[in-house]
């Protein structure tokens, strides 16, 4: 999981120092850029080859492009064209790479996600536990457990589907993100 995130941060590092070029229609060369992702690489102590290579990042930057939308159909178009430069000298990376890539992406949302939802049935079931407590005292104790209980199951079972359902969504985003023919075989599946 640790290892996820750094390779995560490492490519959000490289995509922002190069996005600001991108604007102004100046793109370095491969070599800059490998020797950028080289030493956000060491930074984040991570293995070089786990960061995005040169043509992962212009589809990075590609898709920042064509999602904007301050930046009109013809400078897209520009900026696209500039940026396909970085991608058409290399090869097809390894299905197992894009894979492995997924994985990273996917992973890092999860475990947001998952820590969110994780704090926000941690914060119900302390809620119920003070009550429980405070309410000791005497026979109410009884009483306030059989309305807490049933309580305390009705707003965490919506939690967990909703938890499950956005994980779920997220999951086909991700698959559908990398695209047809990259070797995901959930891809065709989910679309």
């Amino acid at each position: 999981m640790e290892r996820r995130r750094k390779i995560a941060e490492t490519n959000q590092d490289v995509i922002y120092a190069l996005r600001p070029g991108v604007a102004e229609g100046v793109i370095p060369e491969r070599d800059v850029i490998t020797a950028l992702v080289r030493a956000t690489s060491r930074k984040h102590e991570i293995p070089y080859q786990d960061a995005y290579d040169c043509s992962s990042i212009a589809e990075e930057l590609i898709k920042e492009v064509m999602d904007s939308s301050f930046i009109s159909a013809k400078q897209k178009l520009e900026y696209c064209d500039s940026l396909k430069t970085l991608m058409s000298a290399e090869a097809e990376e390894p299905a197992s790479a894009t894979e492995e890539r997924l994985e990273v992406i996917r992973g890092s949302r999860i475990g947001t996600v998952m820590a969110t939802f994780l704090a926000g049935i941690s914060a119900v079931m302390t809620g119920v536990a003070f009550l429980i407590t405070a309410s000791s005292g005497g026979n109410s104790g009884s009483q306030l457990t059989s309305l807490v209980l049933p309580t305390l199951v009705v707003s965490a079972v919506p939690i967990l589907m909703i938890g499950v359902w956005y994980l779920a969504r997220m999951r086909r985003s991700t698959d559908r993100s990398i695209g047809p023919g990259s070797g995901s075989s959930t891809t065709s599946s989910s679309q």
